[in-house]
Formats: C-alpha cells, sequence, structure tokens
C-alpha cells in the first residue's frame, strides 16, 4: 500500500512538472499558430524567452508583420534555420515592395532621371547584397563672404533682421540651467 501511495505522489509531481516544463509551453506554442498575430508571438517569447518553440514563434512573428528589422534578427539569430527558404522569400518581398514604392514615389515627384536610377540601383545592390543601412558622410565645402562684400540692400535687410552684437546681452544661469537672450 505504500508503495502504491509513493508511486502516486511521484506520478503525480512527474505530471506537475512536465506539464510546468514541457505542456505548458507547447500549449502556448499551439494558440501561437492558431492565432498567428503579433500580440501573441509576443506574449509567448515574453513567457517563454527560452522556451523550446522561440524559432517557431519568431518565424510566424516575421511572417505576420513582414518587417525587415525582424527577418535581419530571424537569420542572424537562426542562420540553419529550417525555415531560411520561407524567410528568404518574405526578405526579397519586403526589399521589392520597398523598391516599387520608391518608384512609384519617383515618378509622381521626380525629374532627375539619374539620381533616381541611381538609388534603385543602390537598393537593388543592398538587396542583393544583404545590406540593410548606409551611411552617408558629407564634406562640405563652406565659403564665407566678409558682410561688406555684399550689397547695402542685403547688408540693410540683415541689419534690419539681426540686431547689432552690441545690442545683445547673454546671460547663463547655472542654478537653472537656464539660456536667455535679451536685447537692451
Amino acid at each position: 500500500m505504500k508503495n502504491k501511495y509513493m508511486l502516486f505522489i511521484a506520478i503525480a509531481v512527474f505530471s506537475l512538472l512536465f506539464y510546468q516544463v514541457f505542456l505548458k509551453d507547447y500549449f502556448a506554442y499551439l494558440q501561437v499558430g492558431e492565432i498567428r498575430t503579433e500580440e501573441a508571438c509576443q506574449n509567448y517569447l515574453n513567457m517563454f524567452p527560452g522556451g523550446y518553440y522561440v524559432e517557431d514563434v519568431r518565424f510566424i512573428e516575421l511572417s505576420v508583420v513582414r518587417e525587415m528589422n525582424l527577418v535581419t534578427m530571424f537569420l542572424a539569430n537562426y542562420p540553419n534555420s529550417r525555415y531560411l527558404q520561407e524567410v528568404n522569400q518574405i526578405k526579397n518581398e519586403i526589399w521589392n515592395s520597398k523598391i516599387e514604392i520608391y518608384k512609384e514615389r519617383v515618378k509622381q515627384k521626380s525629374n532627375n532621371k539619374v539620381a533616381s536610377e541611381f538609388f534603385i540601383s543602390m537598393m537593388t545592390y543592398m538587396k542583393e547584397n544583404n545590406i540593410y543601412s548606409i551611411n552617408f558622410k558629407f564634406k562640405p565645402q563652406l565659403q564665407l563672404k566678409d558682410y561688406e562684400d555684399y550689397s547695402i540692400d542685403i547688408q540693410t535687410m540683415m541689419d534690419n533682421y539681426y540686431p547689432p552684437l552690441q545690442k545683445l546681452n547673454y546671460s547663463f544661469n547655472f542654478r537653472k540651467f537656464n539660456k536667455t537672450l535679451k536685447i537692451k
């Protein structure tokens, strides 16, 4: 009788642990697969950040939301995923839609064909080479002109718009971290 009681307790504890460790995760995953919303995916990921089905839920999320940042994150975290072909297809669809949106905007607003062709070819290059951002650094050449070199009309306009420096009183209040600009 004592052995049956111990066996019953062992089975109950095992069942409870099995539910907490595996079945709870599995049922939450099934719910995500059924609902297929971004919110359901986020709820699963918050409840089971290291869950057994995280990769599957991340794939469902990116297939629902279809944002490039989710695609890049997925490819970085799961480079050998069984969903790799579908993820690359979604990535190409996103790129193609962005390029088409740009082409439509160019048709409506641009009259500079060379610039628009450059940006379309640049976006195509980015798509083909998995580049998602480009940083531009401009080095402008600043050419200054002396005040006296401007015409009298421009000097008068500048005098009226910008008060002479002698009339400006600049004060800084360190206690309030407040800058004030007062004209006398």
